[in-house]
């Protein structure tokens, strides 16, 4: 069974239910009640007024007019009820699509933050293994390399990750002028952040 979205008589969403919603041939069922109402009550009526005594066929002309007034009534009636129904039902509808459409804007707007995220995840990646070519030691002297002058002392911490510490150390290193790095210490402090420590040198 399909849903029905129910209102009040001020528009107000008041949920769904399974019932079969209400089509255009309600609109028929009514009218064929109507008449067989109109039928049970108007020409008793007619049978039953005084001009009936005096001519038959003014009675059944009587109760054909009172007939077509009541069809004619409740057929407005059923019109108007249509109507409503069809404007609640647009109304609905225009609402579920602004609310898909709003859906759909915030899916493509989290998957473009989720692709940004992992595109500059990647692009930190290439830049720390670029830097991670700049010969490093311990040591205050490097294997196999002269060193031409010592440049400064370089410190990045409070890092959580040891990639973010390397890549800030190294950033700073590369800015000070500095082709290699010596004296390099790496700690991880309790609180779990991590600092790195060494001399700009270049060679």
């Amino acid at each position: 069974m399909a849903k029905r979205y129910n209102y009040d008589a001020k528009g107000n969403y008041r949920g769904f239910s399974t019932a079969t919603p209400p089509s255009s041939n309600d609109g028929c069922l009514e009218l064929v009640k109507s008449v067989a109402v109109g039928f049970g009550i108007c020409i008793p009526v007619g049978l039953y007024i005084k001009l009936f005594e005096y001519s038959p066929l003014i009675g059944v002309v009587c109760s054909v007019i009172a007939l077509v007034i009541w069809i004619s009534v409740d057929e407005r009636k059923i019109k108007k009820k249509e109507a409503a129904r069809l404007e609640l039902e647009q109304k609905h509808h225009a609402e579920q699509l602004e609310l898909e459409q709003k859906q759909h804007a915030e899916q493509l707007d989290a998957q473009r933050r989720y692709e940004s995220a992992l595109q500059e995840r990647e692009n930190l990646r290439q830049e720390l293994e670029q830097l991670r070519l700049m010969p490093t030691s311990s040591s205050g002297s490097i294997s196999g390399r002269r060193i031409i002058r010592q440049i400064k002392m370089v410190v990045a911490d409070n890092h959580r990750e040891r990639d973010a510490a390397e890549l800030a150390f190294l950033r700073q290193i590369k800015i000070a002028g500095g082709n290699a790095v010596i004296n390099m210490r790496i700690r991880r402090h309790s609180g779990g952040y991590v600092s790195i420590q060494g001399d700009a040198v270049e060679l």
